[in-house]
């Protein structure tokens, strides 16, 4: 093998990798945006049940155990009730197996020799994971939101709390003000728990497992602490507003900090990929050249 043979070897690489790199962080901010589906419509279609199927057997079989406990816990996180783990994970491996077969008729129908799998196997590594960056977008906004209304519906507990109303009838009021916030969705769920015979402390610290931000945790444990020395609930929930809205101050100034940093790698992957987009077509003449 010559050298011109190797630079142009070099220059292929190098172009399927810059494709390659930019195409994967394309598809990932998509699905963290809510662009691409994970999840289908209602109703048992052909779609639907191969993505069960599939689930099943994986769990049959013990695969992508950790892949399925993280949906289960993103599942939640994003409230969506409808999803069982089992069938997330077969959307994935329907995923996988779509953009595999799509991606190897491709490569065969460009000229490609068909025992040439790993486009097919790059397609389908990629695309697995398609939805559960969707999920953790999902979660992740849903989240946010809920941190972001929280001090705002404190405060309107402390006006109900001050005009003699008790903490349940102040979320009462909340989820009637607004029913479609994702925290009216939890106060919600901590009432029907409280409905159910749960206690309201057991209620609340089962909202803290399922969102899990430290916001809420601050918010419930606070309550733990006022019902035990027997503080005034108005003053504690007022008290806490405050804290979150310093928190949130505190973690986007952090954030601000760290974001240079962070952006780094991934602004130096995309120079990168620019550069051998670039110079791969001329790879071959510098070859010729430097024979001459």
């Amino acid at each position: 093998m010559n050298a011109e043979t190797l630079l142009h070897f070099a220059g292929l690489c190098s172009a399927f990798a810059a494709v390659s790199v930019g195409s994967y962080g394309l598809l990932r901010q998509l699905a963290l945006l809510g662009l691409l589906p994970i999840v289908p419509g209602d109703g048992r279609s052909f779609y639907r049940e191969v993505a069960h199927r599939l689930g099943r057997m994986a769990a049959e079989r013990k695969w992508f155990t950790p892949l399925r406990q993280k949906a289960e816990h993103d599942l939640i996180r994003a409230r969506l009730v409808d999803v069982v783990p089992d069938d997330f994970v077969g959307e994935s491996l329907l995923y996988a197996l779509l953009a595999a077969a799509i991606m190897w008729v491709l490569t065969v129908a460009v000229g490609g020799a068909a025992w040439n799998v790993i486009p097919a196997a790059v397609a389908a590594g990629v695309l697995f994971q398609v939805p559960g960056w969707n999920l953790k977008g999902k979660a992740r906004r849903r989240i946010g939101r809920i941190t972001r209304r929280l001090p705002y519906s404190l405060e309107v507990v402390v006006l109900a709390t001050d005009t003699g109303a008790g903490f349940e009838e102040a979320l009462e009021i909340l989820v009637r003000e607004d029913p479609r916030n994702p925290l009216h969705e939890e106060f919600d769920q901590v009432l029907r728990d409280a409905h159910l015979g749960v206690t309201r402390k057991e209620a609340l610290h089962a909202m803290a497992a399922r969102v899990g931000t430290e916001d809420i945790a601050s918010f419930v444990m606070a309550l733990d602490i006022a019902e035990d020395l027997g503080t005034p609930m108005a003053e504690t929930l007022r008290k806490q507003a405050e804290a979150i809205r310093v928190a949130r101050l505190q973690r986007a100034e952090k954030m601000a900090k760290e974001a240079g940093p962070k952006m780094a790698v991934p602004n130096t992957m995309i120079m990168v990929a620019n550069v051998l987009l670039i110079l791969a077509p001329f790879l071959p003449k510098l070859s010729h050249f430097s024979t001459m």
